[in-house]
């Protein structure tokens, strides 16, 4: 099945992407039925995704068939449930910063602030990442494991409270060793564990924890074997920042060649610079390695160029985050799975802008029948993997049905097809329908979610748009017309393979080409050249009404002249005026009460809180001056304050005599307006004139018939002129 607008949908395994259609690169959406015991009912244009699960791929497409086969239970339900992320099915993009510290590291906050920044709490620093919209973070802290628990209670408290600032974040355990020859690997353990499961596996490695090793100091092993310890214990090894100190790669360190050193439990490599990612990229002779990159943060905010929560981080494509996806994201490498922050601009997350969500079937002969058969789909790509005949391609054609695509079959597959949407009349009847199937298509278009229905009587909804509070209203429109997609069945395959005009119709019936488009065109021209004809016929009989226009128009200008005889329209205009200004002024009076006021609530939070003198020393000499120091800024707030604040007594004194002066002078002008308006009202009054907007509104009639007159006038030499060449040519 594909669609030339249509995304992709997908729920699938890495692995079935690696072994199965060229690491997910698929060059055309088909619905396909392959050979042997399994086969692929749909596959959609994208890219393969894999799932966060790591069970064989036979045991998968089994499981998919059973359930699929079975008439009372959803098509493949277990799969679709552990691929289920967010709003859709299947895997997406997560930023990922593999590399990050707290406070634990001896190293957190280096600089003139390293005090103050150490003392920062678990809840800032996971919030530091949230506001830097990281879903997934590696606690790395150097050789210890401290932060690891505390951060967990944080966040699963600022989980229930729901701030603002709140946001989903998956917290992988983990750890910076620094092993033999001082290089510094990371250790990535699963979401689940907790500090004692890195505890246990720095025990292993000869490191106690508790307590950081400062600057100099490692583990007595080597590289390969603390990276076999971190597989042993479930974890990701990844050696840090390979291309800079302390890294793997450095000049500085005997294993410069990437081929040297034994990386058959390294799963992935932290590069630093991008630069360095060429030079490296030639592979092991374990095979290729992704190179990612984390923030490394020692601190918890920056600015452009330093390391900080968001300024580095790895896009992974995962389900929900766990260490099997991300081992497996890792597997695919770049640029299936993994994408760097500083090699990929944008959102990899961007969805098509027409996609199928979820098909569910209801009542059909052999699909949901006691409970509706549901199928979820990703936006990307899906594969539903099962033996022959339980029922994948019978997904296929309940789309054709909901989507009224039904005809689209070629000639010689038409009977077989009619005998499927049949409702069998007897047990040795074909047919695959029953008069209660109701078939629903939930489809997503420029991020509005719309429900497409089909049912045997055809009395349903076709076309149904979800609003705001999930309520479907009924839309307009054919669904054929509103929702290009394209389905093709393994036998429709075969038979563009054979048949030259059924390839040809179809490149005709393209986005591309548009063939109907071309012919829809011709029957648009001819039928505008019957409307004009008509529209002569029209305009003949309309110019009949040109005496009436004439007239009308000519009581306007009596109208007009009447008010426009000595100053009657100045008056009018003048008072129109001042109704005006007297509006401006009553609003500039408003904004400077309002203005008042707000300088006077910014004087008060201006205000500045009490300085907590127990808080410093008394007998320190450098803390007695920054007491002093804290006085002061105390002082200069209030001053601010107190100047706001006389500010805005001058501000409301100068109001009191803008209003005052402002009416006295203005008064006088405004009673004199009123009285010549009143004469003027009185007279118009007496000649048919009783709204002194009439003015305007005659003036504006006086253009629209004057205009109407003109344009008549042109009719009737358009009529005559086409008139002319219509005999010329013997149209008539």
């Amino acid at each position: 099945m594909h669609s030339e607008t249509l995304g992709a949908n997908s729920f699938s395994d890495a692995r079935i992407a690696r072994r199965g259609v060229n690491h997910g690169r698929l060059a055309a959406g088909l619905a396909l039925a392959g050979h042997g015991r399994l086969s692929t009912a749909l596959v959609f244009m994208a890219d393969v995704v894999h799932s966060d699960q790591d069970e064989p791929v036979n045991a998968m497409a089994r499981e998919g068939t059973a359930r699929l086969a079975s008439p009372n239970v959803g098509c493949g339900s277990r799969i679709a449930r552990r691929t289920v992320n967010g709003n859709h099915f299947g895997a997406r993009w997560w930023r990922f910063d593999f590399h990050a510290h707290t406070p634990a590291s001896y190293d957190y906050g280096k600089g003139p602030q390293q005090h103050a920044l150490k003392s920062i709490s678990p809840r800032e620093w996971l919030l530091s990442f949230m506001r830097n919209s990281i879903d997934c973070v590696a606690i790395t802290d150097h050789n210890v494991a401290n932060w690891i628990d505390p951060l967990k209670a944080a966040y699963a408290a600022l989980r229930n409270e729901g701030p603002a600032e709140f946001r989903p974040l998956y917290l992988f355990p983990g750890v910076e060793v620094s092993v033999y020859d001082n290089v510094h690997l990371l250790a990535v353990f699963s979401p689940d564990c907790d500090a004692l499961h890195v505890d246990r596996f720095l025990g292993a490695t000869g490191i106690s924890g508790g307590t950081p090793l400062v600057s100099g100091r490692c583990t007595v092993k080597s590289l390969p074997e603390v990276s076999r310890l971190i597989t042993e214990h479930g974890g990701i090894a990844i050696p840090a920042h390979a291309d800079a100190s302390n890294g793997l790669f450095y000049p500085s360190h005997q294993a410069a060649p990437l081929q040297s050193p034994d990386l058959s439990h390294v799963d992935a490599v932290e590069i630093v610079n991008r630069d360095a990612l060429t030079t490296l990229s030639s592979g092991t002779d374990t095979g290729p390695l992704a190179f990612v990159l984390g923030s490394d943060s020692h601190h918890p905010s920056g600015t452009k160029g330093q390391r900080f929560p968001g300024s580095h981080f790895t896009w992974v494509k995962m389900g929900t985050p766990s260490i099997q996806g991300l081992r497996l994201a890792l597997l695919d490498g770049t640029p299936l799975s993994i994408q760097r922050s500083d090699t990929f601009q944008g959102n990899p997350n961007s969805r098509p802008h027409l996609f199928i969500r979820e098909l569910s079937i209801q009542g059909a002969k052999y699909a949901g029948r006691g409970t509706n058969l549901s199928v979820g789909f990703s936006p990307w790509l899906t594969a539903i993997i099962g033996g022959r005949g339980v029922g994948k391609s019978t997904l296929v054609e309940m789309m054709r049905l909901c989507l009224r695509r039904e005809k689209e079959i070629p000639p010689r597959l038409r009977r077989s097809q009619e005998r499927f949407f049949r409702v069998p009349q007897s047990r040795s009847d074909s047919g695959a329908l029953t008069d209660n199937t109701q078939i629903e298509l939930k489809v997503e278009k420029n991020s509005a979610i719309y429900r497409l229905r089909w049912d045997t009587g055809g009395k349903t909804i076709a076309i149904s748009r979800q609003d705001d509070l999930g309520r479907w209203t009924p839309e307009p429109g054919e669904v054929k017309n509103r929702f290009r997609v394209r389905l093709f069945s393994q036998r429709q395959v075969l038979e563009l393979a054979t048949d030259r005009l059924s390839i040809l119709r179809m490149i005709d019936e393209s986005h591309a080409v548009r063939a109907s488009e071309f012919h829809n065109r011709h029957l648009e021209i001819e039928a505008t050249f019957l409307s004009l004809q008509g529209q002569i016929r029209k305009l003949e009989s309309n110019t009949t009404r040109h005496n009436q226009l004439l007239g009308e128009l000519a009581d306007i200008e009596q109208k007009l002249r009447i008010i426009e005889k000595g100053k009657r329209q100045e008056i009018l205009v003048t008072h129109r005026r001042l109704k005006r200004q007297s509006m401006i002024l009553k609003r500039i009076h408003r904004e400077l009460i309002q203005t008042v006021q707000d300088i006077r609530g910014l004087a008060d939070k201006a205000e500045p809180a009490d300085v907590r003198e127990d808080a410093f020393s008394k007998t320190d000499l450098g803390e007695l001056k920054a007491l002093e120091w804290c006085i002061e800024a105390a002082r200069a707030q209030s001053s601010a304050a107190n100047s706001l604040r006389q500010t805005a007594h001058q501000l409301d004194d100068f109001r009191r005599k803008w209003k005052s002066n402002m009416s006295s002078a203005y008064k006088q002008t405004r009673e004199r307006s009123k009285r010549r308006f009143r004469t003027v009202m009185q007279r118009l009054s007496e000649a048919g004139i009783d709204d002194p907007d009439q003015y305007v509104n005659l003036l504006r009639r006086r253009q629209v018939l004057r205009h109407e007159s003109e344009e008549l006038q042109r009719d009737r030499a358009k009529i005559s002129d086409f008139a002319k060449r219509q005999k010329q040519r013997n149209w008539n």
